[in-house]
């Protein structure tokens, strides 16, 4: 895949999260939960930085940094991508329910956008006191984690955000959902640090599923539930 370039148009921060966004040659075409690698231009050999895609608009690029590097606006970035294994939300799927242990819910903004476009139903869940207001849109429901049974039952499509370091409990938790939820209409989008950018050669996001190890870099980041539990 060509390494190409982009410039940094914007870093907003909203409540205390960032917001990151690359003035691009062209618009990108990419499917929720995939994300890209970035380099600093001059220094393809360091290692990548790889953020979550939240949107495109035109040609402007906007993604989910966790840790944002000490970049500013007007610095010049070379990228790869989009990467990883992702699916589309697709008819006849009307009730959307997303999960979110994760501190930033910019991974899951691009489902949103979609679920959106095609007029469905969504509620947001987060451990997050109070979920997140600057990021939501006014017409997306918020409920606490605690009803997260509850909300499976009701989707037809439910996608969890899960940090890496935590999976193993989290899963746990995601298999006891109603079985009509967990074998087909679960999702799991695993956020971890992908050093090699989707080349499975470090080793650094693997995780263990069914007794064997898969790298979430290259064969996800997002899983159908039923693959790993």
């Amino acid at each position: 895949m060509k390494l190409q370039t982009a410039a940094i148009y914007q870093i907003a921060d909203f409540n205390g999260l960032s917001q990151l966004t690359l003035q691009c040659a062209n618009p990108v075409i990419f499917v929720p939960g995939q994300y890209i690698a970035l380099w600093l231009d001059g220094q393809p050999d360091a290692l990548p930085y790889t953020p979550f895609i939240q949107s495109c608009q035109g040609n402007l690029l906007t993604l989910a940094p966790d840790k944002l590097p000490a970049w500013q606006p007007g610095h010049v970035l070379g990228w790869r991508g989009p990467l990883g294994q992702a699916c589309a939300l697709t008819a006849p799927a009307r009730r959307l329910a997303l999960y979110s242990r994760c501190e930033h819910p910019g991974p899951l903004m691009p489902f949103i956008h979609a679920a959106t476009q095609d007029r469905m139903d969504i509620v947001f869940s987060s451990a997050a006191s109070g979920g997140f207001p600057a990021w939501l849109p006014a017409q997306i429901e918020w409920q606490d984690a605690s009803r997260l049974s509850e909300l499976a039952a009701w989707a037809d499509v439910l996608v969890a955000c899960l940090p890496r370091q935590a999976l193993a409990e989290d899963l746990l938790k995601l298999s006891e959902l109603p079985a009509s939820i967990t074998q087909g209409g679960a999702y799991v989008l695993v956020v971890s640090d992908m050093p090699c950018a989707g080349m499975a050669q470090c080793g650094v996001c693997d995780i263990l599923a069914r007794r064997k190890y898969i790298h979430v870099c290259q064969d996800g980041p997002l899983f159908p539930l039923k693959d790993l539990i």
